[in-house]
């Protein structure tokens, strides 16, 4: 794991350096690297958005189920399996971006936060967006460099007289992205439930995860939240696109003649008068 995080930063490294050639800033870079990242995942989402649409098509068949064979736990869940067998469709292919997106996660962090690649990144440590600066985080420890004397950073430690608090400081300047990082994580999370709710064991799993997912986004260098927030945009709407598909065209025959009604009869010539012969 360790080597292909190390393979993964390097890689990360080299295409901000592709980017930052042509953008000269670097928040500009981890955006056009998002967008690429989409790209080469595209398949994988392409997937979870199928997989949560079909689920959503789904939920009449699966409410019927669930009233006849709610006193059968085991046939129930026999019938759904089956259900999900003929859709070609696996509920817990919801998860799959993420888990593919943890090892990109981890080296966005690693080059974010490691000395050793503001060495190959000039004037990567110093670079900033809208006066947040990229490597720092949100919720901030000692020791960092020149942590105090950051425009914006706040130091816990002197107003909550705790231990825990103690060489601990908030970055304000952060704090925009956080509450999109926030906002973009649970209304993505929302999306998902609301497409399959049949699927107690993936709703908790995220429910339990959400608190986790919020304190990342505290230790989460500002490079970070920025690559996340965008990453949730995006695919709010993507799926948001194709859960409701353009309607068809209709056929005029069909229209004029609906499956099941009589056909309608054309109204019958005018009958040509004959001319008396004088």
């Amino acid at each position: 794991m360790s080597s292909l995080i190390e393979i993964l930063s390097q890689t990360l490294v080299q295409l901000l350096s592709v980017f930052h050639r042509v953008t000269q800033t670097y928040w500009l870079d981890i955006i056009l690297l998002t967008l690429l990242v989409r790209f080469v995942l595209g398949p994988v989402y392409r997937m979870q958005t199928r997989t949560m649409r079909v689920m959503n098509e789904l939920q009449p068949k699966l409410k019927e189920l669930q009233a006849q064979y709610k006193e059968q736990p085991q046939e129930l869940n026999t019938r759904m399996m089956q259900l999900y067998k003929d859709h070609k469709v696996n509920p817990m292919m919801g998860c799959l971006p993420m888990l593919v997106q943890l090892p990109i996660l981890v080296s966005m962090f690693s080059v974010l936060r490691s000395p050793l690649y503001y060495k190959l990144l000039p004037g990567f440590e110093q670079s900033s967006m809208f006066g947040a600066r990229l490597t720092v985080r949100c919720f901030e420890g000692s020791p960092f460099p020149d942590i105090e004397s950051l425009p914006g950073m706040v130091d816990l430690g002197s107003i909550f007289h705790w231990a825990f608090f103690f060489d601990k400081f908030l970055y304000l300047p952060a704090l925009p992205l956080f509450a999109v990082y926030v906002a973009t994580t649970i209304l993505q999370t929302k999306q998902m439930q609301t497409a399959n709710p049949q699927s107690k064991s993936q709703s908790n799993q995220m429910n339990y995860m959400m608190p986790l997912l919020l304190w990342f986004g505290l230790i989460f260098p500002v490079g970070l939240l920025l690559y996340w927030g965008l990453s949730n945009v995006i695919q709010m709407q993507t799926y948001a696109s194709t859960k409701h598909p353009a309607p068809a065209k209709k056929n005029v025959s069909a229209t004029e003649n609906p499956e099941g009604s009589e056909p309608h009869e054309p109204p019958p010539l005018p009958k040509k008068k004959r001319r008396k012969k004088k």
